[in-house]
């Protein structure tokens, strides 16, 4: 490995290095931030608690019936003769003051007359008829509220009606009023906030002759209540940044998982590969600085690493390794007494195409030499996804010219077996006729064979015929291999 090559591939570590410590920073940054603004949120929560206070007071006047003693209007505070009342005025005022004049809240407002006829010991209601002056209103206001309502009491009516109840059903130690309520409930602008309910209660007897109003209220007259209301835009501001740079978290972490995938080349997956290797069996390697002498030793390569750990075991001779100077290949070496030499190596390839002449940290990420390394790193990418589509476009076209050679070649050899039958049926035929022909040949062969033995043997008996009995003719060997010659070079010629 050159020197300039050493020095283009320390240029391109130590940039690419700067790099992921730039982005990691921004990262960190990102991510801090995006936890600060959600904090700060978290602690201001999107609640503002309105503080308010409540006033409320029940003014009456007792209405008489003409008589010769008292004036047929009388004022609050007194004692009352029963049966003198005609009616009774009351006047509810309900009042609420909030500290923040602009924020929104709801309220809801009724009036009811409630006739009560229950059990003296227990209190317990045994009568109970409602009258519904003014119905559950709702409405949503800003700054203070006041409220007055104006209700009419027929006394003389309601005092009848609870004598009628109780002398229908002989009833004793009863005790009967009617009571007015007005019932305010008030609610913030945040939802599912709980409502705060405020009653004020006139309560006027009916059993005895003489009687005297009593007013109830559950408002508190000194302590603060808080309403729960929407938060300002300034609360709100603080969960739109934990969602700006969240997101922003999110996309400069996959940025910078794509650059440190992209940016890595053979030579810094080997080293990563190596460091790996020497970090997790630290203990069974022994590091070496200079080359293992391989003379007179059988190499035996080894295709994983962890194959060479069971070799160890078995063989109990120690892993050496030894990297090169240019930290271009790591040998590990096991040797054995056999004169075996077990070996796992891993190397780097073709270093001038990763730091050959001219090659700069840009050009060796694919890219001309006028980009810089961004431009380039983003070059990469898309030429990345390109090259995914363009690959999956000449599978297609193989497939269709695949199929298409399939037919073909199915087409073809169809007609080859229809020429192949053919054929075989015409070599058939033409077999068979030539079987029959030399068949009917053999047989007529066989035919005239016997026919000139035949013809040998009259010539034979003629011959014999003719000779003089006193010279009997003697069959001699000699003749009859003579005759049986005759007869084969007359069939050879036949």
């Amino acid at each position: 490995m050159s020197e300039a090559e050493k020095k283009r591939r320390r240029e391109y570590r130590l940039n690419r290095k700067k790099r992921i410590m730039i982005f990691s920073l921004i990262l960190c940054g990102l991510v801090l931030l995006s936890a600060v603004f959600g904090i700060v949120y978290r602690a201001l929560d999107d609640t503002l608690f309105v503080s308010y206070s409540e006033t409320s007071n029940i003014a009456y006047k007792v209405k008489l019936f003409p008589n010769e003693y008292l004036d047929e209007w009388q004022n609050q505070n007194q004692s009352y003769v029963a049966d003198l009342t005609d009616e009774v005025q009351a006047e509810f005022v309900y009042t609420i003051a909030v500290d923040e004049p602009d924020v929104t809240y709801f309220y809801t407002e009724s009036v009811t007359i409630t006739l009560v006829v229950a059990d003296r010991t227990s209190k317990v209601p045994i009568y109970q008829p409602v009258d519904v002056i003014k119905v559950p209103t709702s409405a949503a206001v800003e700054g203070n509220t006041h409220l007055l309502n104006t209700v009419t009491v027929d006394y003389d009516a309601y005092r009848a009606q609870a004598a009628e109840f109780i002398d229908a059903y002989k009833l004793t130690n009863v005790d009967a009023y009617v009571s007015v309520t007005m019932r305010v409930d008030t609610v913030g602008n945040r939802t599912y906030s709980m409502p705060k309910t405020y009653e004020s209660t006139l309560k006027l007897p009916l059993i005895d002759l003489t009687f005297r109003p009593e007013t109830t209220s559950s408002v508190p007259m000194s302590a603060m209540q808080y309403l729960e209301c929407e938060a300002g835009v300034a609360v709100k501001l603080f969960l739109v940044l934990t969602g700006v740079f969240s997101c922003l978290s999110v996309l400069g972490a996959a940025f910078l998982a794509c650059f440190i995938y992209f940016t890595r080349n053979e030579d810094i997956n080997y080293a990563v590969r190596v460091k790996r290797l020497i970090a997790s069996y630290k203990s069974f390697i022994q590091e070496i600085t200079t080359p293992f002498a391989q003379e007179g030793y059988q190499l035996v390569y080894i295709k994983n690493f962890n194959e060479m750990l069971e070799v160890r075991d078995t063989v109990g001779s120690p892993l050496l390794m030894y990297e090169n100077e240019d930290a271009t290949a790591t040998s590990f070496v096991i040797p054995s007494n056999m004169g075996i030499l077990y070996c796992y190596e891993i190397r780097v390839e073709d270093y001038d195409d990763i730091y050959g002449t001219g090659m700069t940290p840009e050009a060796i990420l694919g890219t001309e030499k006028d980009d810089n390394f961004f431009v380039a790193f983003f070059k990469r990418i898309i030429a990345f996804f390109k090259s995914d589509k363009e690959e999956a476009k000449p599978v297609i076209e193989a497939t269709e010219e695949t199929e298409v050679t399939e037919e073909t070649e199915a087409t073809d050899e169809t007609e080859v077996t229809e020429e192949t039958e053919a054929t075989d049926e015409t070599e058939v035929t033409e077999e068979t006729e030539a079987t029959d022909e030399t068949e009917v040949t053999e047989e007529t062969e066989e035919e005239a064979i016997p026919t000139i033995a035949d013809a040998e043997e009259e010539a034979e008996a003629e011959a014999v015929e003719d000779a003089p009995e006193s010279e009997p003719v003697e069959d001699t060997p000699i003749e009859e291999t003579s005759a049986e010659e005759t007869s084969a070079e007359e069939l050879k010629q036949d």
